[in-house]
């Protein structure tokens, strides 16, 4: 028999001389005998009109009786059947005006009492707790909410109070960081989190050190670089930057793939920062005393007739075929590949598919040390001094490959002007004239024709890196270059390596 009394169960709340004091919970909720005491009140409706007003219809009279039949685990079952987030039930909701709103029993007296609680008040210059929930040995920073905004609009306004449900800005905190948890200091309790994965590629940003340092951006010093990259690393969670020892102008920046790292390159660029980076490299594990390597899970839809090209290419960088499905007239494929085989396969991808290939990759494991692997089966053209490319120059040295600049373009001695169909890098001189005599002949000043120069972007350019180059990123050009300038340095390190 259904409880008729019309008033709710009063709910246990803290008294006004206490909760001023702190930042407990108002409302208590009810103790068990309470909670039965209300339960008893529900008329277990046949048509349910308190499921129809719960925003994620959670089955409320059910709900209910398993409270009365004391069974609270069930209770929370239910719940969580079609509510991933429980735990806001009756906290941050307008139940009013919902559930308890279409309760029967509000027709003459009060609904039942679904829910009824709010979840603490911030207030400024509070004292709080900063924990999280992926360490919880590590003790909670304390601080103080010196000062929070609200947002209005597109901009933000100062408030003195928070309650539950209020998005706010809040300053105060030195080293918070995405998926902390701000709690009052006598209530620690850190909500769960996510776990951000740990990056898989590091770069190395460095003060840009080429003949043409300095002209085109406006922030080119090292400790503006120092204090742009420890500021990502505020709102990109997955970003880590260190310090290189016994370096005071190179930074090793860490993130998830090699797109993340162009992003924050493209972005460095388009604020005014000039700097220069170098050829993504893998990070590694030892995992059980063994060297492990990240693996990529390589999805690539690709024209019937280019499978055969596209499983060689991938077989030669360790790629290991799992799945192959026809659809249509194309078929998908499916790879597991070391993240250090993906380096540079893009361009090579579009040629054997003749731009038809679509290929996306996603970070799957870490795997035992698949061996060594050729990063690049091209050289480059490297030029031979420093001045403007001039057409009669360029002539010459598209004969040795496919150029990456045309004429009137500034370059420096080690910069690299096109790319070499030899697994050898060969130098060339783009800024040599036509010597000019007094002598003429028939067909000596034809006019030379220049095949159009490739113009790379950054994605490519980072993909055509060798391991001794270097990309210089600047407000207005993307320059490649040799670690080292100098022709002749070149060539007594390679005579050394080679003995």
């Amino acid at each position: 028999m259904p409880n008729m009394t019309l008033q709710k169960t009063p709910a246990r709340e803290q008294e006004p001389n206490i909760r001023n004091k702190n930042f407990k919970e108002v409302s208590q909720g009810y103790d068990e005998e309470l909670a039965l005491n209300e339960a008893s009140r529900c008329l277990n409706c046949k048509n349910m009109p308190c499921v129809s007003g719960c925003p994620v219809n959670v089955r409320i009279p059910e709900f209910i009786a398993k409270i009365a039949a004391h069974d609270y685990e069930g209770a929370y079952a239910i719940i969580k059947t079609t509510n991933s987030l429980p735990a806001i039930c009756g906290r941050v909701c307008p139940q009013e005006n919902q559930c308890e709103g279409k309760c029967v029993r509000g027709v003459k007296g009060e609904p039942v009492a679904i829910g009824r609680v709010e979840r603490g008040v911030l207030k400024q210059n509070q004292e709080i707790a900063v924990c999280n929930y992926h360490d919880p040995d590590a003790p909670a920073k304390k601080a103080k909410a010196v000062s929070m905004y609200e947002f209005q609009g597109l901009g933000k306004q100062p408030i003195t109070e928070a309650t539950a449900g209020n998005i706010i800005a809040m300053s105060g905190i030195g080293d918070i960081t995405i998926g902390d948890t701000i709690c009052a200091p006598e209530c620690v309790e850190p909500l769960p989190f996510v776990k951000i994965s740990a990056p898989t590629m590091e770069m190395t940003f460095s003060v840009n050190d080429s003949p043409y340092a300095g002209r085109e951006g406006k922030f080119v010093t090292s400790r503006q670089l120092r204090d742009r990259l420890f500021r990502e690393t505020l709102k990109d969670v997955s970003l880590r930057v260190t310090e290189i020892d016994g370096a005071t102008d190179a930074f090793n920046v860490a993130g998830r793939g090699e797109m993340s790292l162009s992003i924050l390159i493209e972005t460095m660029r388009r604020e005014g920062y000039e700097f220069q980076v170098s050829p993504p490299r893998v990070l590694y594990r030892t995992i059980d005393g063994k060297k492990c390597e990240p693996i990529e899970r390589l999805v690539a839809d690709v024209p019937s007739e280019s499978v055969g090209a596209v499983i060689e290419k991938l077989g030669s960088r360790k790629g290991d075929l799992i799945e192959m499905t026809p659809v249509g007239s194309r078929m998908k494929l499916e790879f597991l590949i070391p993240a250090r085989g993906l380096f540079g396969y893009r361009n090579e991808f579009l040629t054997d598919t003749r731009g038809e290939g679509i290929m996306a990759s996603v970070f799957d494991s870490y795997a035992p040390y698949k061996g060594d692997l050729s990063r690049r089966n091209t050289g480059s053209l490297v030029s031979f001094e420093t001045g403007e490319s001039v057409s009669y120059g360029l002539f010459n040295a598209q004969e040795r490959g496919a150029l990456f600049i045309g004429p009137g373009v500034k370059v420096y001695e080690g910069m690299i002007v096109g790319v070499s169909p030899k697994q050898e890098d060969i130098t060339v001189n783009v800024c040599k004239k036509k010597q000019m005599t007094n002598m003429r002949a028939a067909g000596s000043d034809e006019a030379l024709r220049l095949v159009p120069p490739r113009k790379l972007s950054l994605e490519q350019c980072l993909e055509f890196l060798a391991d001794d180059e270097l990309l210089e990123v600047t407000p207005k050009s993307l320059r490649m270059r040799k670690r080292q300038l100098d022709h002749s340095a070149r060539m007594r390190a390679l005579m050394k390596s080679r003995q």
